[in-house]
């Protein structure tokens, strides 16, 4: 794990992630967030050609990329975002293989009527044809979203007991 803590340079950090492919054998990275490692936040050829590298390095070396990034603040947060609502360069969402927007429905928290509490929205899936919604409840108690609303959690978060 390369705990970093602030800003990071991103040349850096590709550097960073070609040495733990080739010496650890790493096929999956997050990377928490973009904004981390490009200086502005409307440079937008900066975050093109950063997420260009960061597609061209999991293609050549066959690894996954989670890669964080944040949406615009909307209206309000009641209603879900979608793609069109993604921070910075629209080509952050046309390069990548897919997108997944993680949305908590403070609505269904405070009204308690059963609806998800979390949204897991696939957006894009550029090799697959699955473009839809996954809801989640959250378990207080455990402090985990389950999959159904009184779900029983277990203690290492693996889903159902």
């Amino acid at each position: 794990m390369y705990d970093h803590v602030g800003s990071v340079e991103w040349r850096k950090l590709i550097a960073v992630m070609r040495y733990a492919v080739r010496t650890f054998g790493i096929t999956h990275f997050v990377i928490d967030s973009l904004m981390k490692c490009v200086r502005g936040e409307d440079d937008y050829n900066a975050q093109k050609d950063f997420v260009n590298e960061l597609c061209a390095f999991a293609q050549t070396h066959q690894v996954h990329i989670h890669l964080v990034h944040h949406v615009r603040k909307g209206e309000s947060e009641m209603s879900a975002p979608g793609k069109f609502d993604i921070k910075g360069a629209g080509a952050i969402t046309d390069m990548v293989d897919n997108v997944f927007i993680v949305w908590r429905n403070k609505k269904a928290e405070r009204d308690g009527k059963g609806e998800p509490t979390c949204i897991v929205a696939c957006e894009k899936q550029r090799n697959g044809e699955y473009e839809g919604k996954f809801g989640f409840w959250f378990e207080l108690e455990s402090q985990q979203y389950l999959e159904a609303p009184g779900a029983v959690a277990n203690r290492y978060g693996l889903g159902n007991a």
